[in-house]
C-alpha cells in the first residue's frame, strides 16, 4: 500500500491503522491525501485497467473514491476494509461538466471555442457549479490546488509513465496539433 501525503501525522496514523485491519489486495492500494478536505482511496490497477494516463483524468475518475480527511477512525476502517474500494472507476461528471473544467484549466481548441461562444454565461456557470460540487471543491481556487496536487504526486501514483507522457492536457494537445501541422 502507498500512503501519499505531506502530513507525517496522517501517514503514521494510516500505517498504524492498516496494521490493525485486513485489507483486500493491500499491495495495489493507494491512499492519497491531496492536502484538501478529502483523501482518495483507490487501487492503482483500476487506473491501468481504464488506461487513465494523466493526473487530470485520474482526479475526475477518482472523485467517487474519496473520504473526508477529518472522518472518524471507524469510517476509515469501514472504507479500507469493505468492498467500497473494489467498485470500478466511473466518471461522475457529465460531458458538459467535464468540458467546462477543461475550458477553465486548459487552452481550448477551435471546436471548443466555437461551442463556448454559443453557450450562455449562466449555463456555463451552472455546469461549473455542478462540476465543483461533484469534485468536492468549494471554489475554483480549491479545485486548482487539487489539480496541482494530483500533478505533483502523479509520479508516485503512476511511476511507470514515460517521461513524454508527463505533459499537461494543454501541452499534449498543443504538441499533437503541432505534429499534425508539421506532418511529423
Amino acid at each position: 500500500m502507498k500512503i501519499i501525503s505531506k502530513d507525517n501525522y496522517f501517514i503514521s496514523a494510516m500505517e498504524s491503522l492498516t496494521k490493525q485491519i485486513s485489507i483486500i489486495n493491500a499491495d495495489d492500494l493507494i491512499v492519497f491525501d491531496a492536502g484538501q478536505h478529502y483523501v482518495y482511496i483507490f487501487y492503482a490497477s483500476e487506473l491501468q485497467k481504464y488506461r487513465i494516463s494523466d493526473p487530470y483524468r485520474a482526479m475526475l475518475y477518482c472523485c467517487d473514491y474519496r473520504i473526508a480527511r477529518d472522518a472518524s477512525i471507524n469510517e476509515y476502517i469501514k472504507c479500507l476494509s469493505t468492498q467500497r474500494i473494489n467498485k470500478t472507476l466511473s466518471l461522475r461528471l457529465s460531458p458538459k461538466d467535464e468540458w467546462v473544467i477543461k475550458i477553465m484549466f486548459g487552452e481550448p481548441n477551435e471546436d471548443e471555442l466555437k461551442v463556448l461562444m454559443c453557450i450562455n454565461r449562466k449555463t456555463f456557470s451552472a455546469h461549473k457549479v455542478n462540476a465543483l460540487r461533484k469534485l468536492g471543491a468549494r471554489n475554483i481556487n480549491l479545485l486548482h490546488s487539487l489539480i496541482q496536487a494530483w500533478k505533483e504526486y502523479w509520479p508516485c501514483i503512476r511511476p511507470e509513465l514515460k517521461p513524454e507522457a508527463k505533459y499537461t492536457y494543454s501541452q499534449t494537445r498543443r504538441r499533437d496539433s503541432v505534429s499534425r501541422l508539421s506532418g511529423v
